[in-house]
């Protein structure tokens, strides 16, 4: 067995005034890391998820989960989750050969690199702003959909940076794994990731009857004025993504079978397609024509 993730000596943790005094003791470390090693239930989750994945985690991972531990436990999530389901993952111990590259190699039933992110709530005039307590509000969708956009471009990015140094061949399938469960279920109607990737706007019911349909949207205005556009998926410059991999439940709150909670939404733009019936235990979503269709896993 590996070292447990959590290597502080945190006490066990029962009362809002024993964690607040957790994070006072551990002023330099992540509170989210810090609360899920001070409550026991907390830590034995992720545990159990950290001694499935360790083999597969790069030597960046201890010298960053503890100040980056959404993003880090989101990683861990998907290797377990991947490896549950009987995927084969390259281990680290031969990673540094390939030159780094994405966080997970899938290796067989079917080959793909996936890129880990977990976008936080940012620290601009375009920052998503923290839920108010005790009133009815409406989620800040432009604001998350900026951050969902600008985890996916950073990535796009990171995949032509991995291409031209070899690590990823012109063949290979590319996927973003997406986590936007820092703030829990964003939309009660359509997950944002759609939206972002496919240009979708508000639900319209029409005045003169009929059925309700949803508008389209192609960009959003910053706070400067300036657009940035979204329906990625629709954009050529994104064909080097296969799909992305999408959950609103952060690691703490998985469901009991691991992976019930994403989805994997195909590109229909994508140079290297994920292979029909791969990562078929997630929901799937691909454009068919002018519809999107879903999917369920199966």
């Amino acid at each position: 067995m590996n070292e447990p993730l959590f290597s502080d000596d945190f006490p066990a943790v029962t009362s809002n005034e024993g964690l607040a005094a957790a994070f006072a003791r551990y002023p330099n470390y992540d509170r989210y890391y810090v609360s899920s090693g001070s409550v026991p239930d907390r830590r034995k989750r992720f545990e159990a998820l950290w001694q499935a994945y360790w083999p597969y985690a790069d030597s960046h991972f201890l010298g960053q989960y503890k100040h980056a531990f959404h993003a880090r436990t989101w990683e861990m999530y998907l290797g377990a989750m991947l490896l549950m389901h009987g995927y084969q993952l390259e281990p680290a111990a031969r990673r540094p050969s390939r030159g780094g590259g994405p966080d997970i190699c899938v290796i067989a039933p079917t080959g793909a690199w996936i890129e880990a992110v977990a976008p936080g709530p940012g620290v601009t005039g375009d920052a998503v702003p923290p839920d108010p307590v005790g009133q009815v509000f409406s989620p800040p969708e432009d604001q998350l959909l900026l951050r969902l956009t600008q985890a996916m471009d950073s990535k796009r990015q990171q995949h032509q940076h991995h291409r031209d140094s070899g690590v990823i061949g012109a063949g290979d399938a590319y996927v973003v794994a997406v986590n936007g469960g820092i703030r829990g279920p964003q939309s009660a109607q359509l997950p944002l990731m759609l939206k972002c990737l496919f240009g979708i706007g508000h639900l319209a019911i029409p005045l003169s009857g009929g059925e309700p349909y949803w508008t389209s949207r192609r960009a959003i205005n910053k706070q400067s004025g300036d657009p940035v556009p979204i329906a990625l998926f629709e954009d050529t410059a994104y064909g080097g993504i296969s799909a992305a991999i999408y959950s609103e439940a952060n690691v703490l709150n998985h469901s009991k079978e691991l992976g019930a909670d994403c989805m994997m939404i195909h590109n229909p733009e994508a140079l290297n397609p994920i292979a029909d019936g791969a990562f078929a235990f997630m929901e799937q979503w691909r454009r068919v024509g002018d519809q999107l269709r879903r999917s369920p896993p199966r």
